[in-house]
């Protein structure tokens, strides 16, 4: 469904070019890193809220020229998928409260505040996860955190990968199991979540 929202960051990357002359140059490719770090996740977001893939694209595309013309208010440092996020949050809450009067459709303010505060704690939790794979990930020897990044990374079919490391594909696919699963286990003793033990 993600994949039909057409435009989002590409088509208002066309936008940002044309107001180059009237901003630095340098905040505004700051602005166009941190936006594409956060494109996918703030389209989700947004069809969450909006319910369709067409809706969200409109409401991200205002979303973006919002968040260029407050960049300024932006404080470096501090999360711009939250920023943003707000941003999109207000603008979906908009596009639904026109919806609603025009047509008689659109999730109400309360559903919609619900909504975002499940996102928002979907992606605190994404990102306390991401900090505790990046951690774990250091406890692995260094060939299974090549072994690892390459599976992941790489666009060669992955029987290739086995070639490259001189192992079997039967022998790696149980030698990622194995990772994946010690992986998984330490994310979540150091969350907190499981025991040593279990």
């Amino acid at each position: 469904m993600a994949s039909e929202m057409t435009g989002g960051f590409s088509s208002y990357r066309h936008s940002l070019t044309v107001e180059s002359n009237q901003r630095d140059d340098s905040r505004q490719a700051e602005f166009r890193e941190l936006v594409a770090g956060s494109d996918s996740r703030l389209k989700h977001f947004l069809l969450s809220l909006t319910s369709d893939p067409n809706d969200a694209d409109d409401v991200l595309q205002d979303t973006y020229e919002i968040a260029w013309r407050r960049f300024s208010d932006f404080r470096p440092g501090t999360n711009f998928y939250q920023w943003i996020a707000r941003i999109a949050f207000n603008q979906a809450r908009n596009f639904n409260r026109k919806r609603r009067k025009h047509h008689g459709l659109g999730l109400s303010d309360d559903v919609l505040a619900d909504l975002s505060r499940m996102n928002s704690g979907n992606s605190e939790l994404l990102e306390m996860r991401q900090e505790q794979l990046r951690k774990c990930m250091t406890q692995l020897r260094a060939i299974d955190q090549a072994i690892l990044l390459d599976y992941y990374r790489d666009d060669q079919p992955k029987s290739k990968l086995g070639e490259r490391y001189g192992i079997r594909s039967d022998v790696l696919y149980k030698r990622l199991f194995r990772l994946r699963k010690k992986l998984y286990d330490c994310i979540n003793y150091n969350l907190g979540l499981k025991t040593r033990q279990s």
